[in-house]
Order: structure tokens, then C-alpha cells, then sequence
């Protein structure tokens, strides 16, 4: 697959005007046009509702010719395994061929640099030798694609490599030691919390008879016909209440 690159354009029939050299100085149209992103979260830069409309929406937003772009767009999406899909809404793909769509929206334009953040997850060996070839030909065609990787395999196909590696001394340097509960407390704070806490025996050993379930002494049972039963353990008191209760401490036995 080749991407023949653009022809300048410029504004008003009046010749090529160069965009400002600094990338913030540059419209949108203008930037986007230079620099494209294939994001890792692909579904984050959807935008709209059928795949094909998806992959044209930055190379007619940018001003690429409308006939052009199509074409470029119905052979990415031959190459990628989309074309059965160009139709469908793109929000129900799976994250694999949103991530093969987010890389054909971008290169359609043919911008200067291309970034891609881990564009080969989600791939099985074909979609990924398909995702490869495509950045292959943006690259032979002109353009710097840039790729933040953990495959292998890309890597070994760069010209450059810059390796990112976490030091974990530096990090457990940097972080600061765990303190205690009592040690992140201030005075009035440890103050306040003795003060609710030195009472609270004094609350229990108040509460304390109204937690007596049990009678002390057996009790008789008088049953719902007015008579009366032989006196139960007090264990069993508890079980039997439902028939009957207990007499009153006076009461003498019958």
C-alpha cells in the first residue's frame, strides 16, 4: 500500500503560506493537518457515527480533497479488516478494530508526524502485521511516526529507540515515611478523643442491670387455662414466658 503525499495547498490562489513554526501558534486545521494521534484508548476520540464517516472526518476537516480522502479511506479500511464494517457504528466495535480505525483516521491526510500510543494491543497476529504495514507506508511515504510501545517487535523495526525505565530507588526515595494514626493527631485532637472515651465506663457500668435476660430464682408457669404448672429452672423460664409468666417474688408457692 503506498500514500502519495499531498500537494501544497495554498490560501486564495495566492501561493503556498508556510504554517508558524511553533506548534502553538498554529491553528487547529493547521496542526491537525501536520501532526496526527493514534491515542491508546481509541474510543475516546470518536466522533462519528458510521466507520467510514470516522476515518474522513480529520482529512476533510484538514481540506483534503473529498474524492482523494475516499479513496484513501476505502483502501485503509480494506487493509485493516474494516471494510465489512465501514457501515457500523464505531462505538460498538471491539477495542481492537477501534484502535485499527483511530490508525486509519489518522494517516488518511498524510500528516508530517504521526503519534501512536501502543497502536499493535489488542491485535491478533494478522490485524497486527496489518497495523505494521500501515505505519510502514506512512513512513516510506514521508512522514515521522512516532510509537510508544511495549511490543517488542515494533521496536525492532524503529530507526531510533528511547528506552523510558522506572527507578524504583528513586520512587521509594520520594516518598515520604507512613506515620502512625497518633503521630498524624494533633494535641486538641488526642485531647478531644480522651474526652469522649475516659466516660464511657462509667455509661456501662450504669447500663449494666438492664442487660440482666435471666431471672435469679425459678419461676412457675401459668399456662392460658388458669393453671398453674410445676416450676421451671430459670434457664427455662425464658423459653416458656410465651405461655405464661412469672410470679411475683411475695407470691408463696402453691
Amino acid at each position: 500500500m503506498t500514500l502519495a503525499p499531498d500537494p501544497p495547498r495554498g490560501r486564495g490562489g495566492r501561493g503556498v503560506e508556510p504554517p508558524p513554526r511553533d506548534p502553538y501558534r498554529r491553528s487547529s486545521p493547521d496542526l491537525a493537518r501536520a501532526v496526527a494521534w493514534v491515542p491508546q484508548r481509541a474510543a475516546s476520540t470518536i466522533v462519528r457515527r458510521s466507520v467510514r464517516d470516522e476515518v474522513l472526518a480529520t482529512s476533510l476537516a484538514v481540506g483534503l480533497d473529498p474524492a482523494t480522502a475516499s479513496a484513501r479511506a476505502d483502501l485503509l479500511l480494506d487493509r485493516l479488516g474494516l471494510a465489512h464494517l465501514a457501515t457500523a457504528d464505531p462505538r460498538q466495535l471491539s477495542g481492537g478494530e477501534q484502535r485499527r480505525l483511530a490508525v486509519a483516521a489518522a494517516v488518511v491526510h498524510q500528516p508530517s508526524v504521526v503519534l501512536a500510543d501502543e497502536p499493535t494491543v489488542g491485535q491478533d497476529r494478522l490485524t497486527w502485521a496489518a497495523v505494521v504495514g500501515v505505519l510502514d507506508a506512512v513512513r516510506a511515504a514521508g512522514s515521522a511516526v512516532v510509537v510508544a510501545t511495549h511490543d517488542d517487535a515494533v521496536v525492532a523495526r524503529a530507526d531510533a529507540v528511547m528506552a523510558l525505565e522506572h527507578r524504583s530507588s528513586d520512587s521509594a526515595a520520594s516518598t515520604p515515611p507512613r506515620r502512625s494514626l497518633a503521630a498524624r493527631c494533633g494535641p486538641l485532637s488526642l485531647l478531644l478523643a480522651c474526652l469522649v472515651v475516659l466516660p464511657l465506663p462509667a455509661l456501662v457500668t450504669g447500663w449494666r442491670p438492664l442487660l440482666v435476660a435471666w431471672p435469679s430464682r425459678p419461676c412457675s408457669v401459668w399456662s392460658p387455662s388458669g393453671r398453674r404448672e410445676p416450676a421451671l429452672p430459670h434457664r427455662a423460664a425464658g423459653a416458656a414466658s410465651e405461655h405464661g409468666r412469672c410470679p411475683p417474688s411475695s407470691a408463696s408457692p402453691g
